[in-house]
């Protein structure tokens, strides 16, 4: 099994992936590992966690029909203050949705992803949207739905520390996995 983690960027990918990393013992686990250009190839028992993998679903989906994937997704607000701030990802996101250097309107462009990813995923039927801060009973049927082995528990924990030391307000913080 593939499963596939995506969101708009700023939205918890890092601290996601870390967890994972940690505490998944069943799978191979990678926050933005491809490099060069499509199309990307995965490994079987293998998470991804990329935000550009947007730009690559409808290849994807054919390549990998049965891959589980996951919307993450968090405050959409909070989420376009965090992107704001980071100039560089913003024009990158810009080139390659719109193909000019002219960045978007931040909140703009976080609604368009989140409606391409649900316009795109419509159809299939192993999806899950996670909303951060995840709560314990929320993971554990993502945990649950991928067949996860290890430490649920300790990836809960996890969760809680923020893995991108340039989040602005990006912290997993609250009840998250008590």
């Amino acid at each position: 099994m593939r499963v596939f983690v995506t969101g708009a960027g700023r939205c918890g990918t890092g601290t996601f992936s870390g967890a994972l990393s940690a505490h998944v013992t069943n799978f191979t686990v990678a926050h933005e590992s491809q490099c060069e250009k499509p199309p990307w190839t995965y490994p079987d028992n293998h998470i991804e966690v990329d935000p550009r993998l947007l730009w690559q679903l409808p290849s994807l989906l054919r390549t990998y029909p049965d891959a589980y994937w996951v919307i993450l997704d968090r405050d959409r607000a909070a989420m376009a203050r965090s992107l704001g701030s980071r100039q560089e990802i913003m024009d990158a996101w810009h080139r390659v949705a719109f193909g000019t250097l002219q960045s978007p309107d931040v909140e703009a462009f976080v609604e368009f992803v989140y409606s391409a990813l649900e316009a795109l995923l419509r159809d299939h039927d192993r999806v899950t949207r996670l909303v951060t801060p995840v709560d314990r009973e929320t993971f554990e049927v993502f945990w649950s739905a991928i067949g996860a082995e290890g430490d649920l528990t300790g990836a809960c924990l996890a969760l809680k520390e923020v893995r991108n030391e340039g989040a602005v307000s990006c912290a997993w913080a609250g009840d998250l996995c008590t």
